[in-house]
């Protein structure tokens, strides 16, 4: 088990490096005028390939074993890696040093450890435990340094000015709202349609498989909507047709309309998803593109992360006499799709006070 978490740190350290440098090489690339489609198609074509990932997983742990599952993205990475040689051109901003801020870098990830162990050791440690409050401490000290540090260092990881425009500022919090309700709630949904509901990983794939397909649709259309209509206001949509589909998800009613409201959630939220690096890329100058598409996802997903292991915790939590595993799950579902719609009005208000070019 060591070894295979390792191994997966591994794996999310190049992730994490290649999803903002492969935004901001398609931002690089494409003209202006082509850019927001380009993205949305990137995302689609990603969300294509997860919609066949749930199915094949489960396929694949069912019937063979579990480990197949990591060793068949190898040949489509070496794959990735040869058409990146010979299509991908070289681009970089020529007015920034190569130094890394390796102090910045430390603090942020420390931080960011530190919360996420504390949260999920918190049904064995107990919530007002001198441990947890100690790591919650540390962790959120840590994370007041690496700001600290950012600000004073000559080549930061983060450009603080890009917290001073605001509609990147409201397409990101916009973004990172949508990712933590899909990501908290696909974590939920699996084990709602597998503990709950008793259907088995392949099964349970292959009724995720409606979310899924809906991302992939939901990626090209969030670059025609960005073209037509202003970002703030169509990621607030966007969430809250998600929020509907997720309503009817917690609802418990049958497989039919339980995929049915699968394929609303995916298409409100995916629409919100893909649309965070087109709407970033598009209200930032070109030389930040990779800082910005960088920042922005590391928020996102870095807060999708720690609320996973905060549901987590939540399950086991609310789950004792008098409620059963699907009702908490199924309460938690409802939670966040209500949170998400008054959350997401109040940030496309925030983005849509000072209009920024390319935005409408």
């Amino acid at each position: 088990m060591g070894f295979l978490v390792g191994a997966r740190l591994f794996q999310g350290v190049g992730a994490a490096i290649l999803f903002p440098l492969a935004i901001a090489v398609i931002t690089n690339t494409f003209p202006e005028e082509r850019r927001k489609r380009a993205i949305g198609n990137a995302y689609g074509l990603a969300a294509a390939a997860a919609a066949v990932g749930p199915f094949v997983g489960g396929g694949l742990t069912e019937l063979l074993s579990w480990r197949w599952v990591p060793l068949v993205n190898a040949p489509v990475a070496l794959v990735a890696i040869w058409l990146m040689l010979r299509s991908v051109p070289e681009s970089r901003d020529e007015t920034v040093s190569g130094k890394i801020d390796w102090s910045g870098l430390a603090a942020v990830v420390l931080g960011i450890a530190a919360l996420t162990f504390a949260v999920n050791r918190v049904e064995d440690w107990g919530w007002s435990s001198g441990q947890t409050l100690g790591l919650f401490a540390a962790g959120a000290l840590l994370l007041l340094a690496f700001v600290a540090i950012e600000r004073r260092a000559a080549w930061p990881l983060i450009d603080l000015s890009l917290f001073r425009n605001r509609p990147y500022v409201s397409i990101t919090l916009l973004g990172m709202t949508a990712s933590i309700v899909f990501v908290l709630s696909t974590f939920a949904a699996t084990l709602y349609l597998q503990d709950v509901r008793g259907h088995s990983p392949l099964e349970g794939g292959f009724i995720f498989l409606a979310t899924s397909v809906m991302q992939a649709v939901a990626g090209p259309l969030s670059g025609r909507l960005a073209e037509r209509f202003p970002v703030p206001r169509t990621m607030a949509i966007s969430i809250t047709v998600g929020a509907i589909g997720l309503v009817v998800v917690a609802a418990g009613l049958g497989v039919g309309i339980l995929a049915a409201a699968l394929v609303v959630f995916g298409l409100g939220y995916g629409i919100c998803w893909a649309m965070l690096s087109v709407g970033t890329q598009a209200v930032v100058p070109t030389e930040q593109a990779g800082a910005a598409s960088g920042v922005s996802l590391a928020i996102v997903i870095g807060v999708a992360g720690l609320g996973v292991a905060v549901a987590a915790a939540l399950i086991e939590v609310l789950t004792g006499p008098g409620r059963s595993e699907g009702e908490a799950i199924e309460l938690i579902l409802r939670t966040l799709a209500i949170a998400s719609v008054p959350i997401a009005a109040v940030l496309a208000a925030l983005g849509a006070r000072r209009p920024a070019r390319s935005v409408d």
